[in-house]
């Protein structure tokens, strides 16, 4: 039996309403999520994924730091994505992972970032969950 495609969404209200039709599609596509909260769980959760599986990793800007960053780093939990976000890039384990930022934030500098690393940064008021499954869809088969 082949191994179900996983995506890591790591944003603090993964379990609230309005994100859980994103969450039905992207399942309904054959994706199994892992939902994670709490950035203090990103480097758990990373070491316990198989990679082979891991498709994509979406994340949220804005969340609250957690323990693991500074209040200050993450301006007051403004930059908590970013930060995650860095660190992902630097981790040999998912480097060949699409990396995609899903977000209500606007934020220039997060933004600039996202764009000099090749990382979408996209809008979630931009889209409707069916649309987003095929920007997601699009985007893990560029990368390959």
């Amino acid at each position: 039996m082949k191994a179900k495609k996983r995506i890591i969404w790591i944003d603090d209200d993964i379990n609230r309403l309005f994100l859980r039709p994103y969450i039905d599609e992207l399942e309904e596509s054959g994706f199994d999520i892992i939902k994670v909260m709490k950035a203090d769980d990103v480097d758990n959760i990373l070491q316990n994924v198989i990679t082979d599986t891991l498709t994509a990793i979406i994340i949220d800007i804005s969340m609250p730091p957690g323990e693991k960053i500074s209040f200050s780093e993450a301006r007051g939990g403004l930059r908590t994505g970013k930060i995650i976000l860095e660190r992902l890039l630097s981790d040999e384990s998912v480097s060949n992972v699409t990396k995609i930022v899903f977000t209500q934030a606007e934020d220039p500098v997060v933004e600039q970032y996202c764009m000099d690393n090749n990382i979408p940064y996209l809008k979630k008021e931009d889209f409707f969950s069916d649309e987003f499954v095929d920007v997601i869809m699009a985007l893990i088969n560029k990368d390959k």
